[in-house]
């Protein structure tokens, strides 16, 4: 089972510093580094925001393969931590 649990408030953090104008948003998990990676792209550039498997920050930190999920909406910081928290919980 892979899985993620990390603190709220740097998710947020971490929402804050991407660019929301692009056209979608990536969450990567990974057993290598990048460990953790959130990317905005769009016609402007990318923007990403990293963070390292032993990094404070994570509660809970398992991964085995890299998964990679693209929104091709630009959700809310709200939305995008309701997704990462449910597809945590589908992944049981």
């Amino acid at each position: 089972m892979d899985g993620v649990v990390l603190q709220s408030e740097w998710l947020k953090e971490a929402f804050n510093e991407l660019d929301w104008s692009s056209t979608d948003v990536s969450f990567l998990l990974s057993p290598d580094a990048p460990f953790f990676r959130l990317t905005t792209a769009g016609t402007m550039g990318s923007c990403q925001v990293d963070c390292g498997k032993d990094s404070p920050v994570f509660e809970l930190f398992e991964c085995r393969q890299t998964q990679c999920n693209k929104y091709g909406r630009r959700p809310s910081a709200r939305s995008a931590t309701l997704l990462v928290t449910e597809r945590a919980r589908d992944d049981d």
